[in-house]
This record gives structure tokens, sequence and C-alpha cells, in this order.
């Protein structure tokens, strides 16, 4: 086996792995930035946080919640499928996440919640998902197009993060993910 250099993992990686990873110290950032500029207000909700997204956007959520743990102070759910679970309403904060934003189980789930009189947010860089938020006046956390959903990784978990702060199911975790940016910072200029 050959010696592990960049030139040896850019000959396999035919994508971008391997940027999109040592760029995920900026995805972080980025991704604050981007959740503070949706302007969700901050609503708390006794039901907690019901996350709906699919493959590689649920990813975030997932990891997420990982974070998060024992520290929760409200119910964490993801919805994978077409249905949100029965007892949402108006004591429950929806998070829709879609990167292609054309993903037809989220969508459905976001007009479910909407429905149900959940209050809701988005996360995707487009499509279906973000026209029907802002048609409905739902606040939508933008992301960056370009990456594979699973290389987005980043923009999903702060998303979660920040709107399970929102409505009080978790603290504030953005120390935490401050702290996560410096050290993957360290990390890509000590590996390169």
């Amino acid at each position: 086996m050959g010696e592990l250099t960049r030139a040896a993992i850019d000959a396999l990686d035919s994508g971008t792995a391997l940027t999109d990873t040592l760029g995920m110290d900026h995805q972080i950032g980025d991704a604050l930035w981007r959740a503070d500029a949706a302007q969700i207000a901050t609503v708390e909700r006794r039901d907690g946080l019901v996350i709906c997204a699919m493959g590689g956007s649920a990813i975030g959520a997932d990891l997420a919640f990982a974070a998060i743990g024992a520290r929760a102070r409200r119910p964490l759910t993801i919805v994978r499928g077409y249905e949100p679970p029965s007892w949402i309403g108006p004591e429950t904060f929806v998070l829709a996440q879609s990167y292609s934003g054309n993903t037809e189980e989220t969508l459905a789930c976001f007009e479910a919640a909407g429905q149900a009189g959940a209050t809701r947010a988005v996360l995707t860089t487009g499509g279906a998902l973000a026209e029907l938020a802002r048609a409905q006046g739902v606040p939508v956390i933008g992301a960056p197009s370009g990456f594979q959903p699973r290389s987005a990784v980043a923009y999903g978990v702060v998303g979660a993060l920040v709107c399970a702060d929102l409505c009080a199911a978790a603290p504030s975790l953005r120390d935490e993910v401050d702290a996560a940016a410096r050290t993957l910072t360290q990390l890509a200029t000590e590996w390169g």
C-alpha cells in the first residue's frame, strides 16, 4: 500500500469528498450564519422538535440529536417517511430538511405539519420546499448548492441544533459548535 498523501487521495477521490471534508470548519461557520439569517423566532414548544428528512439530509439530524443526547429537554424525533407523527400540533416545532428541496416525503411532511398547526422551518438549497415555505411565510435556512447531500452534513447538524435551541428542546450548543469548527481548522492545517 502506498503512502497516504494528498496526491494519492486525489487520485482515488473522483468527487470532492476530501475537499468537502477539509472545508467542514468553514461549513460550520457558514451554517451558523445562515441559520441566524433565517430569523427564526424563539418559540418554546412543549412537544419538542420533529425533523422530517430522508437519506443524506437526515444524517445531520441524527448527528445533532446524538450531540444533544441526555441534555434534551423536550422530545426529539426524526421522520423518514411521508407522514409526521399523529401527535404533532401547535406545541411542536417541525424542521423540514431536503437538500434538493424536492424530496416528496419531506414535502408531504411539511404540508401535513402546516395543517396540524405546527411551527415550521425548512433547510434546503431551494426547490419546491423553499417555494412553498416562502409562500406560506415559513422561515428558510438556505443551504449552498453544489454538494452531495451527505457532504453538506454540517448544515444539517447546525440547523437541527439551532432549531432545537429555539424551541427549547435542547440547550444552546453554539459554544461547542464554535469549538468544533476551531478544532477542524487546526486538524485540517496539521493534516493538510
